[in-house]
Parts: structure tokens; C-alpha cells; sequence
């Protein structure tokens, strides 16, 4: 989206002489807005820990064997630890996950300048398994996910998938955005008048963009139930769920049935070219840009899982957090704070917890030695929370301004789908409550239940009391309140 360049605006990178080395993010700053950790995120055996840091904790270090991101307390609030590593060691060795966490947002941020900080986390992973094994169809197709790239595949695909994601483009979905989020409310009726608790995650924020980009693809309407049943099973594959039973085996089934439906609608594409993103990309292949059909089908796959799943996350957690703030929200998203309100809720509680990347080569980070090869999560939920960038942090300010997020990453892996998933918040909130503005929790935010996944932070359920309908029912709703947010 070369028309929107979003660059956070933030303090330089540590002067200390640990700190790392970066280079300047390229002029335009988009891509994909969804997974940062495949199969086998959990530790690849082959990864030692550094030297002296496996014992116990030094003064002024947090001990590595306490640091468990899968911590039932820490799902449910993984603030609290990363506060204290922030203060206390804030380039931490964890035992437990075998990567090294950064919590400080200057720190994150210079990860993400960074290009020994490779995004190539599939084929790092595959090494340690068995060469004399059958290749994994599935890590074949992870492999070739653009999230997973460096240069030059990764410039390569993004430029050839981008278009489709530059606000002109988003604009012209708008309605159709419109039109699926009232039909979903419609839907929604029965159990305002029932004044039964209803879960939004699944009967609202996560229908809403498998809807959208099953039909930027061009999937049928009649196949999309099956879609989203694939992207659920698939999420907890990809977002490192590693304490969820059975996730390696769902998940491999899920991707292997996704990849075969995009080998089909790829083909339907070739016999009837679409006005589409698929046959945008269908075009490019068949027109020798050198994307292979392998490539196509992964980057079909990464798009109908990543649409889904970040802007699902991203309508949950906001309306979440900000109901247990109790935010006048009919007012902030009918009007024209509701652009910001959507970045405070990227920033506050977005969907991604850590971003993972491999040192390409041994780098020195405030005095700490990260090996090259050893894993670094890029805490991006820890950077928002940083109190040396945000004034009380901790606090969700819907009016809150500047406000240079890392919500969305950074650089030259800055998510792709930003725009579209800043649209469809907007106009899916703005949608709810203008329908529903009584609309309440149904039980206490702290009680509510998260998903136990590495990469992401994302609640399993919404349940809401709807309340009664408001009297604004119109079902024009009208352009979208705010513009593109642009940082510079």
C-alpha cells in the first residue's frame, strides 16, 4: 500500500554500546498482518542456551525457569511479567521457550530495523528434523509464506500481492463490509430480545472477515463455513498453542485441506479469470513473474487465514477492553475519534503478543551475547506497554494522541493487511453499537478466557448482554469515520 506509509515515530535505538546495529526501514512499510511463528515454534533441539544464563538468576536478572509464557496466570495476564523483565532484563534468556524475549520498545524496535533478525523461522525449524524423512507437505507450505521470507523472496511476493491492499482498493470494499456487518447484527436479534448472553467472537468479529476475504478471493458463499472451520483449526497450529491437545494433527489437517481448496479455486481462476485478488495473482503467475504454483497456493492460504484471524482478534479484544473501561463507545466510534480509538486498542490489547525472528549472525545487545541461529521473540505486547514511549501505559485512552504503536510491526514486515483490518473495525463497531449501544459484558473482563498461544493474544470467547436496540437503526451507515492514519 506504497499510498500510506505508516512509520512509528519513536525514540532512536539505545546509544549503549550493546545495542545493536540497524538500518533504515525501507520508504514503504507493508506486510502481512497476521502469523510470525510456524510448527515447531516450540524450541528446536538444537538450540543451546548462552553461556552463563541458564543458571539461577543473577542480581538484577529474572530467572529464567520462572519465564513461561504458557503460565495459566501469564495467558490470562501476561502483563504483569512483562512489566518486570522490562524493568529488570529486558534482553532475557528464557529457558523455557529457548529464545531470547525483548520487552523494551526502543529495543523491539531496532529488532525490527534490524536485518540480522531474519524472518526465516520454517526452514531454521525443518533443520533440526530428520533429512533421511518424507518431506512435510505441510512445512512445504509454510515454508513459502511470505511471513516467513527475507529477500528476495519476500519483496518479490508482497509486490505481487500488495495492490489488493492499498486504501483505494480497501475503499472499494467498503460496502461490502457494510452490507455483512447489519446482516450479521440482523442475525444477532434473537438474542438482544432474549436478553441471553451471546459470544461475539464467534457470531460477530470472527465471521466478519472470513466473509470479507473469502471474497476478495472469490471463494463461494456456500463454502466459507467450511473456510473458517479450517482457519480455527489452523490458528492454533500456527500461533504456537503448544499446550492445546492435539494441535499438530488439526492443524496439518486443516492447512493440507486449505492448500487443496486454493489448488482448486486457483484453477477455477485460470478457466474464468475474476476481477480479484486470486486472479490478480493467477494473472501474474501465468504472465511470468516468476511466482511458482506453489508459491501461489501458500500465498492463497496465508491470505485467507492471516484476513481472518488478526482482524477477529482486533474487534474482540477491543470491545472487550474497552467495555470493562467503561468507554462511552456509541459516542467514540459514531464520531470522528473512532480511527484513534481503533489504534489505542491495537496498542492496548492488540493481537499480536511476540514476533518471532532468528539471529543471522551473533549480535551484542546490552551486554548480552544472542547467538547466531538462537530465536528472538520481538515482544511487540511489552513494547506497547513501555512507559518510557506511552504516558500511563496501562491505561486504555481512546483519545489517546501520538500514538506510535507497534501493533502492526514495523519495517519491511509492517502488516500488509493494516488497512483492511483498521476498516473493518471501524465499521464493525461502529455497526454494533450503534445498534446495540447498551451493550455490556457478561462477566467480569479478568474472568474471561484466552487463547494459551505463544505468538498471539486473542480471546477464546466474547460473551455480551446486547441489550436493547438503539433508536438509530439506519441502515445506511455512511463513510467511515477518520482517514488512514499516517505517522511520520
Amino acid at each position: 500500500m506504497p499510498d500510506v506509509v505508516l512509520f512509528p515515530s519513536g525514540r532512536p535505538s539505545p546509544a549503549a554500546p550493546a545495542a545493536p546495529a540497524v538500518v533504515e526501514a525501507p520508504a514503504v512499510v507493508e506486510a502481512p498482518a497476521v502469523v510470525e511463528a510456524p510448527a515447531g515454534v516450540e524450541a528446536p533441539a538444537g538450540v543451546e542456551a548462552p553461556a552463563g544464563v541458564e543458571a539461577a538468576a543473577r542480581p538484577g536478572r529474572s530467572n529464567p525457569a520462572a519465564v513461561d509464557l504458557f503460565a495459566p496466570e501469564v495467558v490470562a495476564d501476561p502483563h504483569p511479567l512483562l512489566a518486570r523483565l522490562r524493568r529488570e532484563d529486558p534482553v532475557h534468556w528464557s529457558e523455557r521457550h529457548r529464545a531470547w524475549l525483548i520487552t523494551r520498545y526502543d529495543d523491539v524496535l531496532a529488532g525490527f530495523k534490524d536485518p540480522r533478525m531474519s524472518a526465516e523461522r520454517v526452514t531454521p525449524a525443518r533443520a533440526h528434523l530428520d533429512d533421511d524423512g518424507p518431506v512435510d507437505p505441510v512445512a512445504e507450505v509454510l515454508a513459502k509464506w511470505m511471513v516467513f521470507k527475507d529477500p528476495p523472496d519476500h519483496p518479490r511476493l508482497r509486490r505481487l500481492v500488495s495492490t489488493a491492499f492499498r486504501p483505494r482498493a480497501i475503499a472499494r470494499l467498503e460496502p461490502v463490509i457494510e452490507a455483512t456487518v447489519e446482516g450479521l447484527l440482523d442475525d444477532l436479534g434473537a438474542h438482544a430480545r432474549s436478553g441471553q448472553a451471546v459470544d461475539l467472537t464467534s457470531s460477530f468479529a470472527g465471521p466478519l472477515p472470513a466473509i470479507v476475504i473469502a471474497h476478495m478471493l472469490g471463494v463461494p458463499e456456500g463454502d466459507q463455513e467450511q473456510f473458517r472451520h479450517w482457519s480455527d483449526e489452523l490458528t492454533d497450529l500456527v500461533f504456537g498453542a503448544t499446550e492445546v491437545v492435539d494441535r499438530r494433527e488439526r492443524g496439518q489437517k486443516a492447512l493440507r485441506a486449505l492448500a487443496d481448496y486454493c489448488r482448486d479455486l486457483i484453477e477455477a481462476a485460470r478457466r474464468q479469470p475474476a476481477d480479484n485478488v486470486l486472479g490478480s495473482l493467477v494473472q501474474a503467475h501465468d504472465e511470468g513473474d516468476r511466482l511458482s504454483t506453489e508459491e501461489l497456493i501458500s500465498t492463497c492460504t496465508l491470505l485467507l487465514f492471516g484476513g481472518h484471524e488478526t482482524t477477529r482478534t482486533l474487534i474482540a479484544n477491543g470491545l472487550a477492553a474497552a467495555l470493562a473501561a467503561s468507554w462511552d463507545l456509541a459516542e467514540v466510534m459514531t464520531g470522528p475519534a473512532a480511527a484513534g480509538a481503533v489504534e489505542e486498542m491495537l496498542r492496548f490489547e492488540g493481537p499480536a503478543k511476540v514476533e518471532v525472528r532468528h539471529a543471522a549472525a551473533p549480535l551484542e545487545w546490552r551486554g548480552r551475547r544472542i547467538e547466531a541461529g538462537q530465536r528472538v521473540f520481538l515482544a511487540v505486547i511489552a513494547a506497547n506497554r513501555d512507559p518510557e514511549q506511552f504516558e500511563s501505559p496501562d491505561v486504555l485512552d481512546l483519545r489517546r494522541d501520538p500514538n506510535p504503536h507497534l501493533g502492526f510491526g514495523f519495517g519491511a514486515h509492517f502488516c500488509l493487511g493494516a488497512t483492511l483490518a483498521r476498516v473493518e473495525t471501524r465499521i464493525a463497531l461502529r455497526g454494533l453499537l450503534r445498534r446495540y449501544p447498551e451493550i455490556s459484558l457478561a462477566q467480569p473482563y479478568d474472568s474471561l478466557p484466552w487463547r494459551p498461544a505463544l505468538i498471539s493474544r486473542s480471546l477464546l470467547e466474547l460473551p455480551v448482554i446486547l441489550g436493547s436496540a438503539g433508536p438509530d437503526r439506519d441502515r445506511a451507515l455512511g463513510p467511515v469515520a477518520g482517514g488512514a492514519t499516517r505517522w511520520t
